[in-house]
């Protein structure tokens, strides 16, 4: 049922490991209302959160009517996406229906109910163009960057970088790996990733919603540290076992991450709220002078060991 008390939370893909971490971080202080597509998921999620979870497909729009209708959302979190690099170049009708088409849906609802705030939940990969997952993500940016109105319904993202231990993320593949033939196989142990820990993430995306008048229409990244990987390889051995090996890039994959291209660097600045730094994006206004020239992983500060161990070490939820 419907909280009197609390302002309801609408959260998409909300059996994913983000989703549910933000149903935790959330929850004493709004009502969270959880939503996913696989219902043995959505009861797993739904014992582990305590909260509602309910069946809900970002690709039929009368679904998400249905949901948006009964609950009336403050705030729609949307997190929603498939978001593998290679099933996305396989299967890329999929990928465009859930991560461009699904966004705009719950858009279009989101007016219909006059919903506060969206928050698409976006990536580094934006910025790959030789990925498809990454365009996709990059149509949902622009999308919702410009659908935004300061009278109305305001619509901002959250660009974050490789999410420890999510679903899908290296460090669940590795492990598996290791479980089941005892050795990793690696694209690239030469490269560097941004890695973005969860409650870094959890962070941000609080400080965004509660900041609308600021972040609307903006897309906000996070500041964080990146990895050289092979050093992530050699303690993820040290702390599981096993051996790893070099195999041949996947289609869709870049030697380096870029946070904030060549074209967006113009626009952005480097803010701190709560002791937390990110960056914002806002194409509405020119930054002069320009402080900002790039991110990427090629220039941002390295973690050290200690950093790396500790986020090895921090389990999914």
């Amino acid at each position: 049922m419907k909280s009197q008390e609390k302002k309801i939370v609408i959260i998409t893909g909300g059996t994913g490991f983000l989703g549910r971490a933000l149903a935790l971080h959330l929850k004493s202080r709004y009502q969270v209302i959880l939503t996913g597509r696989n219902n043995a998921l959505n009861e797993d999620t739904r014992k582990n959160t305590t909260c509602i979870v309910l069946p809900m497909d970002v690709t039929n729009i009368d679904s998400i009517r249905d949901t948006f209708a009964f609950y009336s959302p403050e705030f729609v979190i949307h997190a929603a996406a498939t978001k593998y690099i290679h099933l996305a170049e396989e299967y890329p009708n999929e990928c465009v229906d859930i991560n461009i088409k699904g966004a705009q849906n719950i858009a279009r609802v989101a007016f219909e109910n006059k919903v506060k705030g969206v928050i698409g939940i976006s990536t580094d990969k934006v910025n790959n163009m030789n990925s498809f997952y990454g365009l996709s993500k990059k149509v949902m940016e622009n999308l919702y960057t410009l659908l935004d109105k300061e009278e109305g319904t305001r619509f901002t993202c959250v660009r974050l970088g490789n999410l420890a231990w999510s679903t899908g993320s290296v460090f669940p593949i590795w492990k598996e790996m290791l479980e089941t033939t005892n050795q990793i196989q690696t694209t690239g142990y030469e490269m560097k990733r941004f890695f973005t820990r969860i409650d870094e993430a959890l962070n941000l995306i609080t400080m965004t919603m509660n900041n609308l008048s600021l972040t609307g229409g903006n897309i906000v990244c996070a500041s964080v540290k990146v990895a050289q990987m092979k050093h992530v390889l050699d303690d993820f051995i040290k702390f599981f076992g096993g051996t790893y090996t070099k195999v041949s890039k996947r289609r869709g994959e870049s030697f380096k991450e870029i946070m904030i291209n060549e074209d967006e660097a113009p626009y952005t600045v480097e803010l701190t709220i709560n002791h937390s730094k990110f960056f914002l994006i806002d194409k509405r206004k020119l930054q002069s002078p320009q402080k900002i020239y790039m991110v990427t992983t090629e220039e941002q500060q390295e973690m050290n060991r200690t950093e790396i161990r500790n986020l090895i070490n921090k389990m999914s939820l």
